[in-house]
């Protein structure tokens, strides 16, 4: 029964010391950024860097002068399991462009705090070597 006391204060000790809301605190800062594409007439996408499923639309190539949001900084208290992660997406966009025809481009792209970053991305054709097209029956 003892060891369950000591137990218990061993915990409210740890629980009052780490908070019950011990994650991290973010800074967040608009930046600006150019991209454009070769072919141009690409869609751009801003990943969001805790939920890859979640993206938002910036535009189409080129786009001149897009604020994006940026991590510039956080304080860490508790786990660091995603902290790697977090570290390589401070003052970077991590994106996804598409076109038809093309590979999916998906990178970290650089920004400055006082200056618009100026982006030129190279499109990848999609391999299309193997691909056999049938139209109504016919090769």
């Amino acid at each position: 029964m003892k060891w369950i006391g000591s137990s218990c204060a061993l915990f409210c000790v740890l629980l009052a010391c780490l908070g019950c809301n011990s994650g991290p605190e973010y800074e967040w800062a608009k930046r600006q950024i150019s991209i454009d594409t070769v072919p141009g007439g690409a869609e751009v996408y801003q990943d969001n860097i805790f939920d890859a499923d979640k993206k938002i639309w910036l535009g189409t190539t080129p786009l001149v002068d897009s604020t994006v949001a940026v991590l510039t900084g956080m304080t860490w208290r508790g786990s660091a399991r995603d902290l790697p992660g977090v570290i390589a997406s401070t003052n970077s966009v991590a994106v996804t462009i598409t076109k038809d025809g093309y590979q999916p481009y998906r990178s970290r792209l650089g920004v400055k705090e006082d200056e618009t970053v100026k982006h030129v991305i190279e499109l990848e054709p999609v391999n299309r070597e193997g691909v056999e097209v049938v139209i109504k029956g016919q090769k």
